[in-house]
């Protein structure tokens, strides 16, 4: 499977993968036959959804197939929305920064937001990759 950088988002009336994500996995895409306006809470913020997608999505004891909205958004790889978290009784502790399955299954979360590398203007970079084993330690000389 594929690791994607999900936000639980309780005021999201959809499950939508971004347009990098799906670019740069196996999920298989398709044009919708009439695009849908995505309508965020901010004035003037409206952008469009022109395809689709279905794939399968694994989270603690959750192994389901579902649909997602394909649509350019930055930050994550994917925002879950409450059709999908009451369809498997998720509950979103905001406090606790934690999300509970319905068998109890409880999934730490962090405040921490952006995904590595990509195109969006707010990622993180990309974490250096780990030195070889036995790898020699590079010193440098520093003033105290």
């Amino acid at each position: 499977g594929v690791t994607a950088f999900c936000l639980f988002d309780s005021g999201c009336t959809t499950s939508i993968l971004s347009n990098e994500f799906v670019a740069s996995s196996p999920v298989e895409d398709f044009d919708l036959p009439q695009p849908a306006a995505l309508q965020l809470g901010t004035v003037g913020s409206r952008g469009q959804i022109n395809a689709g997608a279905r794939a399968p999505v694994q989270l603690g004891s959750i192994s389901y197939e579902t649909y997602f909205d394909i649509a350019n958004i930055a930050h994550y790889d994917a925002i879950v929305g409450m059709p999908f978290c009451s369809h498997f009784g998720l509950t979103i502790d905001v406090k606790g920064r934690v999300v509970t399955l319905a068998d109890g299954t409880r999934i730490e979360t962090s405040l921490e937001g952006g995904r590595t590398g990509g195109g969006d203007k707010f990622a993180k970079s990309k974490p250096k990759p780990s030195p070889a084993p036995n790898a020699p330690v590079n010193v440098r000389s520093f003033r105290t």
